[in-house]
Order: structure tokens, then C-alpha cells, then sequence
């Protein structure tokens, strides 16, 4: 059948999750983070670490909806996208190690038409800086 046209990254984090989920989240970090999508605009929601909050995003060719929320100790977002008419999903699971000193950040986005090498590669860069940044805080 082929390739999966999704993007599946997993990184270890020496530092927290939500020392990961902060990097993630807060302004500063997270519109350096965007621009490797070329975007301009950010959810933004009042999430509290015990509740499940809900996403929404609408703009001139994209429409997005999604949920961050504790799942059996670990940090879940999940965003179903509308980009163009083409649908795709974006999923990051955050989760401490047994010792909570480090973290493991697990991807998966997609499906991808035509640009799978691109959004792997841009992706990817995402996936570093936040390893980066979170290990500097």
C-alpha cells in the first residue's frame, strides 16, 4: 500500500514535562516555534493542569479544533485541523520518566497530500528547538 503520508517523532528531554509543556505553550517560545509553520497567529487557552480545555481556532484558510488534557498523569493535546479543505491531525503526548527528571515527547501529524518530506523536516526542527529550549530553563 505505501507509505503512511504522517509524521511519527518521539524525543527523550532531560527536564520535566511541564518544563516541556511550558516551552510548548508560553508566548516567547511559542511564536519563535510557529514560525517554522510560517505562522502568525496561536491558540490561546486558560488550561489548568487538572481540567480538560478546549481549542478552537478559525482563520482565513484554516479551521481548527482541539483538547489539552491529563491523561493517566501524562500532558495530551490533540488538533483536528481544516487547512485548505484538507484534513489532517496533530497529537503530542508529554510523559515523565519514573523518576520525573526527564520526559518523553511523542508526535504524530498527518496525513500529508504531497508535502510529507517538508512537514517531516519542519517538524523535526520543531521537535530539537523544544528540546533545547526546555533543557535551558
Amino acid at each position: 500500500m505505501g507509505s503512511t503520508p504522517f509524521v511519527f517523532l518521539e524525543a527523550t528531554i532531560n527536564t520535566p514535562k511541564e518544563k516541556v509543556w511550558a516551552v510548548i505553550v508560553e508566548t516567547p517560545y511559542a511564536k519563535s516555534l510557529g514560525k517554522h509553520f510560517n505562522q502568525e497567529e496561536f491558540f490561546e487557552s486558560e488550561w489548568m493542569g487538572n481540567s480538560r480545555a478546549k481549542l478552537s481556532f478559525e482563520g482565513p484558510q484554516e479551521k481548527s479544533n482541539g483538547s489539552i488534557m491529563m491523561l493517566f498523569g501524562n500532558i495530551y493535546l490533540q488538533i483536528d485541523n481544516a487547512f485548505s479543505g484538507q484534513k489532517y491531525v496533530e497529537k503530542i503526548l508529554l510523559m515523565n520518566d519514573e523518576d520525573e527528571t526527564q520526559s518523553k515527547v511523542q508526535l504524530v501529524h498527518g496525513p500529508y497530500a504531497d508535502n510529507i518530506a517538508e512537514q517531516q523536516s519542519n517538524w523535526e526542527t520543531w521537535l530539537a528547538e523544544i528540546k533545547t529550549s526546555s533543557e535551558e530553563i
